[in-house]
């Protein structure tokens, strides 16, 4: 089978760089998807994607599918004609649909009883006839949040399209979409090389936009040259430039032929806060901030120009004005929000509404507070420093500063704590409560800003699901599982012995007067963050089974549930786990059947193995106990497996269910002892 290289490319206006790398990664992948489920085998995928275009280039490419076998059945046989031997609406229909007389259907076998039949093996679609449906499939199918019209056209796309490239090594194919017919014609740098570029091969395509056309269409390749130049530009200034990750990716989606230029900004604006000057440099100007070697905001500033001038020092300028203009609004808000208490910005949150149904802002900070000061009470933190930043720590909302820059809230209420006086650990903990804002980000710091971040955000889901606004499928608009992934990570990471469920009607009493909490309402919500905590340590790589086993034995302590979970993962590589866990679910079967309350009596054991067990978890129960209690799970697990033998004895040689009412009984009791040895740990006929 002939093969060939394969171009298409889609030129647009400038495609939002918020999401142009995922649009290009959605792109190779459907391309792979599409190819593949037409028979097309291929060597090569290669994505391109730049502001102005998104390009696939598909080395040895089939030219056309394999021949395809078609095989057809169609009516039985005593439905395909009527009493007089002449053919139904079925058979007509059939023979129709395959393009045949017929005369040229078979009759075939089947396990119902003969049918019509037809067969063929006809010569694969070609690769020109395929491509123009599967471009058409695939652009339907790339994730575009809001698409656009343009002119009269009935069709949309992310961004307007002007030209299509469309090529199998140096044929032009007929693909034709959006208006346009596909042509050999790509377009280069909007400035540098405006004029058309006629390719007279597929696979000239990268190279042609890169020497010609002034684009480097790899996007990691251009997203490398940048990360180069920004590092070449600061070691020759002593200086450090702090490479966002998200920032880098999203620089790359808006130049097609990067230039990073270093600049500065009047060192005045240092007397503003660190955080605000990097939200202007890094998230409204698109810019990277630069440090010296002791961390410190330098007065400098890397841009990443879309050209390469004759006049950098020109480009250099416009920047500057531009980053003075912003700095001096950042330095505005700052020195006008000094001017107010944080005091009279608390009663300004009374006039913000939270939820209509749950109040203000205001409000919520008062049940934030009393949340915080039980929470300070049951973990022993300093009580007073929890109200504190629980009554603060939404002021800096209603400040201009964060009014402009939204992305610095918390931030700027710990800088204008600072500025007001407050003691440091208030200050930071206004910052903190904040955290984790997101899946990478790591879990307040202090012990303050811990608790009111729980208090925060237990407030939360607690009001929500009271008027019934719990997420629903792929709905989640007050980010409800962000929240209760952050309060169990809190948790966790932050060790506190906190009884999750107990905390939920502490926080429907605070909402006396808004919402009347339900005990389903709570149990909802118990169940609720017990499905969250089951994804979180999913996702941190413990096995379900695993996990059941420590939410079976009733654990609501989910800082114990974890400790419990890395043992008992550990405990998995034990060879005695096998047998422990066929043993445990065996117990738990016939307790289940033949539950009691009486106690073991040892006198009335008569079998030497049932004594023998009796006095081995006799023996154990002390130091498990002792193990268990103080956390160390490990230990606890090391000594239970010790009584592999004398359970699987026991097993082997009594019949639990005696004749006998006195001896089974007992029996069943010595067998509640045990039960009630492992779940000390976790219930592990789970993992059977």
């Amino acid at each position: 089978m002939t093969k060939s290289t394969l171009l298409i490319e889609l030129g647009t206006e400038e495609l939002p760089p918020e999401s142009l790398l995922s649009l290009m990664q959605a792109w190779q992948r459907l391309w792979q998807e599409a190819l593949g489920k037409n028979q097309l085998g291929f060597g090569d995928c290669k994505a391109f994607a730049s502001p102005r275009r998104l390009a696939i280039v598909v080395t040895e490419c089939d030219n056309a599918q394999p021949a395809q076998h078609i095989e057809r059945f169609g009516p039985f046989v005593k439905a395909a004609y009527d009493d007089k031997g002449e053919p139904t609406k079925a058979a007509l229909g059939f023979a129709k649909s395959c393009g045949i007389e017929l005369s040229q259907a078979e009759t075939k076998s089947t396990d119902k009883g003969d049918k019509l039949y037809y067969q063929k093996t006809a010569p694969g679609e070609s690769l020109a006839a395929l491509v123009s449906p599967m471009l058409a499939s695939i652009v339907k199918a790339l994730p575009v949040k809001k698409a656009m019209r343009w002119q009269s056209y009935d069709f949309s796309f992310v961004r307007p399209v002007h030209w299509i490239v469309a090529m199998s090594d140096t044929d032009v194919l007929p693909v034709k979409l959006f208006d346009l017919s596909a042509s050999n014609q790509t377009y280069g740098h909007r400035y540098h090389a405006p004029e058309a570029i006629t390719l007279t091969h597929a696979n000239q395509y990268e190279e042609s936009l890169t020497t010609t056309g002034y684009v480097l269409p790899d996007f990691m390749q251009r997203r490398e040259l940048i990360r180069n130049q920004i590092d070449k530009l600061c070691s020759s200034m002593n200086a450090r430039a702090v490479i966002d990750e998200a920032l880098l990716d999203k620089v790359t989606a808006m130049v097609e032929w990067p230039t990073a230029l270093m600049a500065g900004f009047d060192e005045k604006y240092l007397e503003v806060p660190a955080c605000a000057l990097i939200a202007a440099i890094k998230d409204h100007q698109s810019c990277f901030h630069c440090l010296d070697k002791n961390d410190r905001l330098l007065p400098k500033f890397i841009t990443v120009s879309n050209i390469e001038s004759k006049s950098p020092q020109a480009v250099i300028a416009g920047n500057e004005r531009v980053m003075h203009a912003r700095l001096a609004d950042a330095a505005f808000f700052f020195n006008t929000d000094k001017k107010v208490s944080l005091d009279k910005w608390g009663e300004q949150l009374g006039n913000v509404v939270f939820e209509k149904t749950l109040g203000s802002l205001g409000e919520k900070v008062s049940r934030i507070t009393q949340l915080a000061e039980h929470l300070a009470s049951t973990l022993g933190a300093d009580a007073k420093a929890c109200t504190e930043t629980a009554r603060y720590c939404k002021a800096d909302l209603m400040s201009d500063m964060v009014g402009e820059f939204p992305e610095l809230q918390g931030e700027m209420g710990r800088e204008y704590a600072r500025a007001a006086g407050m003691d440091n650990a208030v200050a930071d903990a206004i910052a903190e409560h904040y955290q984790p804002a997101n899946a990478s980000d790591n879990i307040a710091p202090s012990l303050i800003g811990r608790i009111v971040g729980l208090a925060d955000r237990l407030d939360t889901l607690v009001g929500i699901f009271a008027i019934g606004k719990a997420p629903t499928g792929d709905k989640d608009p007050y980010a409800l599982r962000r929240a209760c992934i952050g309060v169990l990570r809190t948790v966790i990471e932050g060790q506190l012995t906190l009884e999750l469920p107990a905390l939920l009607p502490v926080a429907a009493k605070a909402l006396a007067g808004k919402a009347t909490v339900s005990e389903d309402t709570l149990t909802t919500l118990r169940q609720f963050i017990e499905t969250r905590f089951n994804h979180l340590m999913q996702e941190s790589g413990y096995a379900l089974p695993t996990i059941k086993s420590i939410l079976s034995v009733g654990i609501s302590d989910y800082y114990d549930a974890s400790l419990r979970l890395t043992a008992l993962h550990q405990f998995l590589d034990n060879p005695a786990l096998e047998n422990l866990s066929a043993a445990n679910k065996r117990v738990n079967n016939i307790l289940s059947k033949n539950p009691i309350t009486a106690t073991c009596d040892k006198d009335l054991l008569a079998e030497d193995v049932e004594k023998t067990l009796f006095n081995a978890i006799e023996t154990l129960a002390p130091d498990v106990e002792k193990a268990a209690n103080s956390k160390q799970y490990d230990h606890a697990l090391a000594k239970l497996a010790t009584l592999r033998e004398p359970i699987d004895s026991f097993f082997e040689s009594v019949m639990v269910m005696a004749d006998d009412e006195s001896l089974r009984n007992n029996r069943l009791a010595l067998l509640t002892k045990l039960q009630k040895l492992f779940i000390k740990v976790a219930d592990i006929s789970c993992l059977s």
